[in-house]
């Protein structure tokens, strides 16, 4: 055989070899040698493609945070949601999550996107008041809220603070502003350790249980077994409903 013809047929198996080489070794990868990802319970793992070398089947059979219809009430050139949110894993709480509230008027258009990042407990129904978006409540039709980036940790790690809420009440004579009334109360630890803040929502309801109003306000370094007593100014969009309106408060708190 001519060298030339050694030469090509030298090259065309080492080519032939390096291809069959790379065909072997991506067979392997998704067929044989199991990977995470291939539906198949293989390479030790305890479950389909979790436990073992996977993740583990208690994060990977985790339900995601729902999340609730949202509820508007404006007030002026202000808008106000109250949101809720849905832990269904009783085991594992979010340490952290970011959700969108968008608002959309009444050809679907988005007229305003509000992006937090929140915490859940393990099994908890959460409520949050986004209070004040600057949007006139007769622009907005409806909103949405959308969930995403959740940081699961165990019971164990991350249960709910020993709290409650008491004495909560509208001061019936602190109409302000034309529009504005004080909610006050008191915020319980009965923890034996200190939290480092608690967020507080207020929503205030008609005789008819109409959303009339909402409010946030804060408390930060309440010491173990502490009563703190609180303040939060509502803008009401009905205010001659007050004298038989009612009020709700919830509590979100962290060690």
């Amino acid at each position: 055989m001519p060298r030339r013809g050694i030469k090509q047929f030298i090259y065309g198996v080492l080519y032939l070899s390096i291809f069959a080489a790379i065909i072997y070794y991506i067979y392997g990868y998704f067929f044989s040698f199991g990977t995470c990802f291939d539906n198949r319970r293989n390479q030790g793992e305890e479950q389909v493609d979790c436990g073992g070398p996977c993740v583990s089947c208690e994060i990977a059979n985790l339900k995601p945070i729902e999340a609730l219809p949202v509820k508007l009430v404006g007030s002026g050139n202000f808008t106000s949601a109250l949101l809720g949110f849905k832990n269904p894993n009783t085991s594992f709480g979010a340490s952290n999550f970011r959700y969108h509230v968008t608002f959309f008027d009444n050809t679907d258009t988005v007229v305003s996107d509000v992006v937090r990042d929140s915490f859940i407990y393990p099994g908890d129904i959460k409520t949050v008041v986004e209070a004040g978006v600057p949007i006139s409540i007769s622009g907005v039709s409806y909103a949405k809220a959308i969930i995403e980036n959740q940081t699961w940790r165990p019971i164990s790690e991350f249960s709910n603070p020993d709290t409650s809420i008491r004495s909560a009440r509208i001061e019936q004579d602190s109409i302000f502003d034309g529009n504005k009334i004080s909610i006050t109360g008191l915020f319980v630890n009965r923890e034996a350790v200190s939290l480092a803040r608690a967020d507080i929502y207020v929503a205030v309801y008609d005789r008819n249980d109409v959303l009339i109003g909402l409010s946030s306000t804060f408390i930060e370094r309440i010491s173990s077994f502490e009563e703190r007593a609180f303040t939060a100014i509502v803008p009401i969009s009905d205010v001659s409903a007050i004298s038989t309106a009612s009020v709700r408060v919830y509590a979100d708190s962290v060690k």
